[in-house]
């Protein structure tokens, strides 16, 4: 079997000859490069033989159309072969994932009830129930573990072929073991492929392995892309937007007594009085036509209904869209009559000038006087230096400190005259 990338320049270079399909920039490139050889080719024939032995000799050499078609519904067969193998190696590690948390949910639900029982404030029948939960997470604990993950990929690979109709009558009727039947009927089972993670995924691998099939535009491509998309991040029993606006026109024209401005009101329904009072009509007939969506022409209407409002008629069209304006800060003395009214003397500026008027502490006479003597002690005493001997000093100290001496003795000399014989 070709490779993937050789695979689709195949399908890209037939879907430009024949016309169907989306097919790659460079293929069509090539197909226009054919059909210009193909064209000098015929100028040369006519050129030498004539035109109508030309036409002649390019009908009888002529390609035919169905041959190709038939050589590129092949060439996508293989591709999608290729793509149900790849599709199997996703679903193997999905289905990996689920049942690894279909196991934490069942020893979360044993550990819950295990703790029921022992706490000794509850009574005897919570007690039992919580043993039976205890008996029925085990038993589907067990079976999750026995569960093979080769059956339950083919469990999956079943579920995509009952899907597509497409599918099946490309590839074939898929014939699946009796162990994968088996445990698609099997109570497990249906909870493992019931999940909505394994759901969304064999949607987009349907969509997907579709879209190989019929070669569809790359436009048509990337909005099934979108739209799987949005399946698989849409959370469980979400509502579409268009569901959503609908029951909320519903409601809105249902209630009469909503406390809310007829500006929002008119913003929100875009419908006229006559759509209303039909649909209230029709809500008091039955609750079917509630739950049931507005057909495409009472949408349009809604749409293109006239809306009708003077915002002098509205109330309270200021109160929302233009809000109370924000009064000015009151000064400091305003704010203090304010809360003097409001807290009396436990006011806080009224506590800090009491707390000021008080007279701030000083030290005792005592323990001044002993302070005083402390600092007298320790002048009078100073700091006895240790004395150092000449022999400690160091060669230089000792040259320094005899310099110092001869100093001091030649200031003391006398004015001795000196005689010379």
């Amino acid at each position: 079997m070709a490779s993937t990338k050789k695979l689709n320049w195949e399908i890209a270079v037939l879907e430009a000859r024949t016309g169907s399909g989306p097919s790659f920039k460079k293929a069509i490139a090539k197909e226009e490069k054919r059909k210009r050889k193909e064209a000098r080719k015929v100028k040369k024939l006519a050129q030498q033989q004539g035109q109508e032995q030309a036409s002649k000799q390019l009908a009888e050499d002529g390609e035919d159309v169905e041959e190709f078609m038939d050589k590129l519904r092949n060439l996508r067969i293989q591709r999608l072969n290729k793509s149900l193998y790849h599709a199997r190696r996703v679903i193997h590690t999905a289905m990996k994932k689920i049942v690894t948390l279909e196991k934490q949910k069942r020893n979360r639900l044993i550990k819950k009830s295990r703790a029921t029982i022992a706490d000794a404030d509850n009574d005897e029948k919570t007690k039992e129930e919580a043993a039976k939960v205890i008996e029925e997470n085990e038993k589907c604990l067990k079976e999750a573990s026995a569960v093979a993950m080769n059956d339950l990929v083919e469990c999956m690979v079943m579920q995509i072929f009952k899907k597509s109709q497409l599918i099946r009558d490309t590839l074939g009727e898929y014939k699946a073991a009796p162990n994968v039947v088996k445990l698609a009927d099997e109570k497990i089972g249906c909870r493992l492929l019931n999940d909505i993670k394994a759901v969304n995924i064999v949607k987009r691998l349907v969509s997907e392995m579709e879209v190989k099939v019929t070669g569809n535009t790359k436009k048509e491509q990337t909005r099934q892309r979108g739209e799987a998309k949005a399946a698989d991040c849409a959370p469980i029993g979400s509502e579409t937007m268009k569901s959503k606006n609908a029951k909320d026109a519903l409601s809105l024209g249902s209630t009469t007594d909503a406390a809310s401005s007829a500006f929002v009101n008119k913003l929100n329904e875009f419908i006229s009085d006559d759509d209303v009072s039909s649909d209230n009509d029709q809500d008091s007939s039955s609750d079917e036509e509630e739950k049931r969506e507005p057909s495409k022409e009472s949408k349009r209407r809604k749409r293109n209904a006239s809306i009708e409002y003077d915002e002098n008629d509205d109330e309270v069209f200021d109160e929302i869209y233009n809000g109370n304006k924000n009064k000015n800060r009151k000064g400091q003395r305003a704010r203090r009559q304010e809360y003097e009214r409001l807290y009396g003397k436990d006011a806080n500026h009224i506590r800090l000038k009491q707390k000021d008027k008080k007279p701030k502490g000083n030290p005792s006479k005592q323990q001044h006087e002993k302070n005083k003597a402390q600092h007298q002690s320790r002048n009078r005493a100073g700091i006895d230096k240790p004395s150092i001997s000449s022999e400690q000093l160091h060669p230089s100290w000792e040259a320094k400190r005899r310099q110092k001496e001869l100093m001091a003795q030649t200031k003391n000399v006398k004015g001795t005259k000196i005689v010379f014989e």
